[in-house]
Order: structure tokens, then sequence, then C-alpha cells
């Protein structure tokens, strides 16, 4: 396969058996494989092997969280960072359901769109602002926060990313699962059509950064021709004029709600969004990077979620729709509004394989957090971590698809608020005490616990953040006491910036003076 992207192996930790090696039978690992591996008494050797023949015939990535070095990087088009996250889900039925949400809040389109439009361009000006590191420091997102969160902290970090990103996608599949559903007929079942979309996703995802992002880059187009066509479908069933069923207090509360799951969605490339330009070149001017990733995001994001809130308008108006939603799902809903029946079910099956973009995108990256979640963990390969992360997708979107409005919600809640409480303590390392200069990272021990900051502010301001936002938060399992007092609105998100802007400096103060790192 021919792509845009070359990447220079890196050397592992771990010493391969000499089978691996290309003085030995690497080269054609048919002629003496099986006896090799029979002698071989490792079962991470073996492993290993199987990732290098994987990596020689198929191009799968068999690198692992290690520093991109400068003169190791080929670097993808420019355009891509622009692009990309048209692909990660944008143009699919878990975007669309996201901006069903102002329906759901009892929210008027007219009150709607511009919400959404506001708090997704919060939550792309966060996550830009994290892509810059990637290319100045080559390293991953994760190993960035060791900087700033400390070795053990950081790891804490790690779970929290793994949570979102396959929590996410698992709307995603959930989303897509019930559009395969409608469009037969509902003689196939939702399950199903999660399987097959994670599946696909297992195996974009599999390949690693290379195929990845080659494929990420194209993927966006024909969904967003879809798109446009879904706009002249709809655009004649809703209404500007259509009044909020939320006043008083519970519209304050609606809106509060609704900008907080329109940051959720985009906030939640701040954990992860390095991983992905690692291999641009160490010089690469950081506001060009900063303005192609948020303005492609955003533009990407919000014409994504259009649909959902002008099908949100169509269920405000409709009580039939808004039954077929809660008891379907939006896929029912997209058919019954499209017209005619033979188009309407083909835009819908592509549609639902729009979540694979994002499905992919989340097991390549949740199997790198694995890998820095402890040393032993790095040794085994990346694709081992792929396929848990593909397990685990299957099993949450299984678990979630009853409730997809309720699951939807509290994700995106919860993603935001672990993101907003990252960026702040990343933000203020930088900017406060490495005086916005990458040269004030020590990047060759990026790997060395002795060389990172212990972390005693990172987790005390880490443990601060979540303490605003649970006094601020709104969930279906739990309303933070300052919330309860403004009609439930969700005011988590600045509680949590505050309280850690606040806790941070000082605690880093300390930290720097009594253990030197």
């Amino acid at each position: 396969m021919t792509t845009d992207i070359e990447l220079t192996a890196v050397k592992k930790d771990v010493a391969l058996p000499d089978f691996v090696s290309p003085a030995a039978s690497f080269k054609d690992p048919s002629v003496s494989s099986e006896g090799a591996l029979r002698n071989s008494r490792n079962v991470l050797e073996t492993l290993r092997y199987y990732e290098a023949v994987l990596d020689r015939r198929l191009g799968v990535e068999s690198s692992g969280p290690e520093r991109v070095l400068p003169e190791n990087r080929q670097p993808p088009k420019l355009w891509y960072i622009f692009v990309i996250w048209a692909s990660s889900g944008t143009f699919g039925l878990g975007n669309f359901s996201i901006g069903t949400l102002g329906w759901s809040y009892g929210l008027s389109l007219g009150q709607t769109i511009p919400i959404m439009m506001f708090g997704i361009l919060l939550g792309c000006m966060t996550a830009a602002w994290c892509g810059t590191l990637g290319p100045a420091t080559g390293l991953r997102q994760i190993s960035v926060s060791r900087y700033s969160m400390g070795w053990w902290p950081t790891k804490i970090v790690a779970l929290f990313n793994i949570f979102g990103l396959i929590g996410f996608a698992s709307v995603q599949c959930i989303t897509a699962g019930q559009g395969l559903s409608a469009v037969s007929g509902y003689s196939l079942s939702i399950l199903v059509g999660i399987v097959i979309v994670t599946v696909l996703a297992l195996i974009i995802g599999f390949g690693g950064y290379r195929i990845l992002l080659a494929i990420e880059a194209y993927f966006w187009m024909p969904f967003f021709i879809l798109t446009l066509i879904l706009f002249g479908e709809t655009g004649n069933k809703v209404s500007l004029q259509q009044p909020a069923t939320a006043s008083g207090m519970a519209f304050t509360a609606a809106v509060l709600n609704l900008l907080a799951s329109s940051y959720g969605c985009t906030s939640i490339f701040c954990s992860w969004i390095s991983d992905y330009f690692v291999h641009y070149p160490a010089d690469i001017s950081r506001v060009k990077v900063y303005l192609l990733t948020m303005f492609g995001m955003w533009i990407a994001n919000f014409i994504g979620v259009l649909p959902g809130c002008l099908i949100g308008s169509a269920l405000a108006q409709d009580a039939s729709l808004a039954t077929a939603y809660n008891a379907h799902g939006i896929g029912e809903v997209m058919l019954r509004l499209m017209y005619p029946s033979g188009l309407a079910k083909f835009v819908m099956v592509i549609f639902s394989l729009g979540g694979i973009g994002f499905g992919a995108i989340a097991i390549y990256s949740a199997a790198l957090a694995v890998q820095q979640l402890a040393a032993p963990l790095q040794m085994v390969p990346r694709f081992f971590w792929s396929l848990a992360s593909f397990a685990g997708l299957v099993v949450l979107s299984i678990a979630g698809k009853t409730a997809v409005p309720t699951f939807l919600s509290n994700i995106l809640a919860l993603v935001g608020y672990f993101n907003t409480i990252y960026f702040a303590i990343l933000f203020t390392e930088h900017a406060l005490f490495r005086k916005g200069k990458i040269t004030n990272y020590d990047l060759d021990g990026w790997n060395t616990q002795s060389r990172l900051p212990i972390g005693y502010a990172g987790f005390g301001a880490f443990v601060a953040g979540w303490l605003g936002c649970v006094l601020g938060m709104v969930a279906s399992f739990y309303v933070g006491v300052i919330a309860e007092k403004i009609g439930g609105g969700d005011v988590a998100n600045m509680l949590g910036l505050v309280f850690t802007l606040v806790s941070y400096p000082p605690l880093r103060h300390l930290e720097l003076r009594f253990c030197g790192r």
C-alpha cells in the first residue's frame, strides 16, 4: 500500500530474539519461524516476532510511545492537520445525536445553534493548544503530561484518557448500530451493528499511525457530501420560530448543560491530540499548528452537529418523531425525514459507518495510553493493546445501548471535566514554570523518572480541580450542591478550571523548592 507517509522504525526497549533480526529469517519469516517459535520460551518474544512480521508485510506500526527524534521524522502533508478531524466521527450518527441535546434540554433551534457553536469552539481552543506540543517535543500526549503531572500521577491521566476515548467511541458505535438496525427494518439487531462498526474501526486503528492518518485524511469526503444532502432533506421540516419549552431557572440550567456537553465533544481531543503530530518538524510554527487544528476541528464538528440540531427542531414539532427517537434512536428519525426511502436507506448506511473514524482513533490512542501505565505493559506490542481496546469498546457499547441520551450526556460531561483540569495543569506549567519555551523541557529524560517532576503539584491540583467539578457537576447519577442551587445547571468546568488554576502554581513552587524538580 502506498501512502504519503513513511515512518522510520524506532528501536525497542526489549531485545528481540535472533530470528527477528534482518540477518536471520526476518526477510522470509516462513523459512524458520515455526522452529524458532517452538524454541522460544518467552511469550513477549513471540508477540514481538509477529509484530515485526506485521510491520514488514502489512505496514502495521511496530513502534510504541517512544519519543520521535527530529532526525527520524518524515512529516505527513501539512493540510492533514486541518482535515483529519472531519474524519473523527464528525459526520456520523454520534455527532448528530449530540446536536439533538438542545431539544432534550428544552431549547429552541435558534438558541441551540449559537450555544453549540461557542461550546465546540472552546473545546477546540484547548485541544489545539495541547496539539502544538506534539511536533515541538516529539512525544505522545500522555508522555508530555509527565512534565507537569509527574511520573506516577500521569498514569491516572492515562486511565482517564482510555475511559474518555473508549467511552466517546462507544457512543459512535451505539448510534451506528441503531442506524444499521433501522435500515434493516430491525431484522438486524443493534448488537450486530455495533460489532460490524467496531470490527471495521479495529482494522484501521490496528494498522497504526501511518495507515490511520492516510485513511483519515480522505475518509470524511463522502460523509460531507451526504451531510449537505441531509441539510436539503430536513431544512423544510424545521422552524427557527419554534419556542423553547424551558424557562426561568430551567432555561439557565439548559444553557449551561448544553454548553458543557458541546464543549466536551471537542475538548476530548486534549489528552491524545499530540499522538498525531509527533512526525511534523520540531521547528514548525506552533501558531500555524494551532490555527490549522482549531479551525479544522471547529468547522468540521460544528457542521457535524448541525444536522442533529435540525432534527431536534423536527422532534419538537412532531410528537410521532419524538416517540420514534425515544424508541429506536436517531436512525429511525432520519429514515422518516428523508425521501425517497431508497436514498434514505443508502444515506443511513453510510452515516452509520461514520463512527468508524473515531473508533479507529480510540483503538490506536488507547493502546498507546495503556503502554504508558507501567513499564511491563510497554514491553507488550501495541497491536495486542489495540485488540484489548477493541474488546473494551464492544463491551461498553453493548452496556450503553439501551439509554443513549443519558449515556451520551454523562460521557461528554465527565470527559469535559477531566480535560479542563488536564489543560489547566499543562498550560500553567508551560506558561509559568517553563517560560513558554520547549528548550526548558528535558526531552531526553521523558522516560526517566528521576529527571521528571515527582508529581505532588500535579496530583494535588488534579484533586482540587475534581473537587470543583464535583461541586458543580450534573450527571444522571449525581448533581453537585452548587449546580442544585441554579436549577441543575452544569458549572463543573468553570469551577474545575478555577480550582486548578488557583492550586497548581503554589503547589508547584513548593514542589520545586523542596524537591528540586
